[in-house]
């Protein structure tokens, strides 16, 4: 993933956001690399491990998934519901860079970066809740499959420790 950042031809200034055509840009490439790396892991896991590992995606993802271009169809999203929900979208990468900028000019800490972008997420979670229906919110609910619960590793940050 290194070498495609390296060899994207996007230009990174520190404290800078990235340009429209620069988002753009690394919009497509993580694209491109997502497709790949979903062959990649369908090519060793198992159908029963792929609908799992689905199911697990729309959890983390919750309701932001109806934002995801490959479930909206499934979820019949509306072109009015896209709409708001690019709207919502865009406040929240605002927000997002308004963070990042406050990290860079130490306003915040990492631990106050986290605890406000989990606090982001779940309003823009519930916001996009706002906008669908009882049936779409049922698809996704249906889609999420029996709880993830996610198991303290040794190690601390990093991982690892064993």
């Amino acid at each position: 993933m290194r070498d495609a950042f390296q060899n994207s031809g996007i230009q990174f200034q520190p404290g800078t956001p990235p340009s429209a055509e620069d988002q753009k840009k690394l919009q497509d490439m993580m694209t491109k690399l997502n497709e790949e790396n979903t062959k990649e892991i369908n090519a060793i896991l198992d159908a029963d491990q792929q609908k799992r590992l689905k199911e697990i995606f729309v959890q983390f993802q919750g309701n932001a998934i109806a934002g995801n271009a490959d479930y909206q169809k499934d979820l019949g999203i509306t072109d009015d519901q896209k709409a708001k929900i690019a709207e919502l979208q865009k406040k929240q990468g605002e927000a997002m860079q308004a963070l990042f900028q406050k990290m860079r000019d130490q306003e915040i800490d990492r631990q106050g970066f986290t605890e406000a972008t989990e606090k982001n997420t779940k309003i823009m979670n519930d916001e996009i809740g706002k906008i669908l229906t009882d049936d779409q919110k049922k698809k996704i609910a249906d889609w999420s499959g029996k709880p993830f619960v996610k198991k303290d590793q040794p190690g601390g940050r990093g991982g690892g420790g064993l």
